[in-house]
């Protein structure tokens, strides 16, 4: 496997699985405000600052390592990417409104908002990597000018299952990181539940995938460790179980990554035929590696200022 896939895929990873955990935070503040708030908005006012440096990161390195990728990347998927920023938009200002108002019922109403705005951004995201996966609404993937059916795009069995996938593997994390009582028994069900649609998931519809996936069965073994771990850690109350969820995520989604490897829109394109010539390839790994250090530790440190010195203070 080409190294500057794997770096790529692996930043990718990192913002899938930071997003996992907000796309989690969404969904408990539908169901559950009232209940978890306190625990809620100590996620929802700095989490955006992470997932969106994340973003960015992964969008300069993708430009660095796909240079002639991206105009076709941009000519398909121009039109969701477009309509997903609305509801970032949406998203942003909410969490801002969420914080400022004094009004309970208005907060509840700003919170309500941000949640739907970061599901439907969710949905879009999944839906345009399951089309980049499997090609599902791509028209014409193999010539130069390709174009897409937006309605194939988003109402595809691939792209909801794994909109089925994420929203349950979220719900695993949320009960890890919020410790929802109704889901406590159950914790494992919807890590279950997920690892389950998206085996399937490949089956039926990738199944170039799922043949590569006896390749994979040691990092697999790994995820399944991980989480089982995670889980353990969970019910004997050790405080790194939410480390493990994180992780165990993002293992899962490299672990996605190396069985793609190298196709693109369904096997008609391949990764390899868009990476950047070997000598600027070798740089730009390098930049990378050194400037992701300084993302990761930066990040770290805001992390733990946010969500841990507050519980020691």
């Amino acid at each position: 496997m080409d190294a500057s896939y794997f770096i790529n895929y692996a930043i990718l990873a990192a913002f899938l699985s930071l997003f996992t955990i907000e796309v989690g935070v969404a969904t408990t503040a539908l169901l559950w405000w009232d209940k978890y708030k306190s625990k809620l908005k100590r996620y929802i006012n700095p989490i955006w600052a992470v997932n969106g440096t994340f973003a960015v990161f992964y969008v300069v390195n993708f430009e660095v390592t796909y240079p002639t990728l991206l105009p076709t990347a941009a000519l398909v998927y121009v039109g969701p990417v477009l309509f997903g920023a609305l509801f970032l938009i949406l998203r942003n200002a909410f969490i801002a409104y969420s914080e400022v108002t004094k009004a309970l019922s208005r907060e509840k109403w700003c919170i309500t908002i941000y949640a739907i705005s970061t599901l439907v951004i969710a949905f879009v995201a999944i839906s345009v990597l399951a089309s980049a996966v499997s090609g599902t609404g791509v028209v014409g993937a193999s010539t130069p000018s390709p174009s897409i059916d937006l309605f194939t795009l988003f109402v595809n069995p691939f792209s909801l299952l794994l909109f089925a996938a994420l929203t349950a593997l979220s719900l695993f994390i949320a009960t890890i990181f919020f410790d929802i009582k109704s889901l406590r028994r159950l914790a494992l069900a919807p890590l279950a539940l997920a690892v389950a649609i998206v085996i399937i998931d490949l089956y039926l519809y990738v199944p170039y995938m799922f043949t590569t996936l006896s390749a994979g069965l040691p990092l697999l073994a790994m995820v399944v460790a991980v989480f089982a771990l995670c889980v353990f850690s969970y019910y004997r109350a050790h405080w790194y179980a939410k480390e493990l969820a994180f992780l165990g995520t993002f293992m899962g989604t490299v672990l996605f990554g190396v069985l793609q490897y190298p196709y693109l829109f369904g096997g008609t394109q391949a990764f390899t035929g868009f990476l950047n010539n070997s000598l600027t390839s070798q740089y730009a790994g390098w930049v990378t590696v050194i400037g992701g250090t300084f993302v990761v530790i930066a990040l770290s440190y805001f992390v733990y200022i946010n969500y841990f010195k507050s519980d020691q203070d």
